[in-house]
């Protein structure tokens, strides 16, 4: 369970990871467009695991491999803009965060299902039928 201290670490580095990505990083990593996802602190804020989505880009893992590469860079970037509201800064882990990717591969999945049309034998008429059959036996 996540407290209100560390849901606002999490918002605050997620939101300044963003911008860095978005200003600081041109001639730094490889040109890519890179999405803050998510963010999440352990308890004690010694680890920070930083969730992305990477889009104009066939090889996604060799650019969140050269992120890693970059990450004590970036978490030097980070203390610059945040040090002063945080006592300890944390440990920086990029993730790739695929939730996009499953959600498309879901939705392919549900249109490409074929339902078939509605047979007409399993209407109310059909089971009227059966308890009639059934009935039958039990008037005596």
């Amino acid at each position: 369970m996540n407290t209100r201290r560390q849901r606002r670490v999490a918002h605050l580095i997620q939101e300044e990871i963003a911008n860095i990505f978005q200003s600081d990083t041109k001639g730094v990593l490889p040109k890519a467009l890179i999405t803050v996802t998510h963010a999440e602190v352990t308890a004690d804020l010694s680890i920070a695991k930083i969730y992305l989505s990477i889009y104009a880009t066939q090889d996604k893992q060799s650019v969140l491999a050269d992120i890693q590469e970059q990450a004590k860079w970036i978490r030097h970037q980070l203390a610059l803009r945040i040090g002063k509201q945080i006592r300890i800064m944390p440990e920086l882990r990029f993730l790739l965060d695929d939730t996009l990717e499953q959600a498309e591969k879901i939705e392919k999945l549900l249109k490409d299902i074929e339902i078939p049309p509605e047979d007409k034998d399993y209407g109310l008429d059909a089971y009227k039928k059966l308890d009639d059959l059934d009935g039958s036996d039990e008037e005596e």
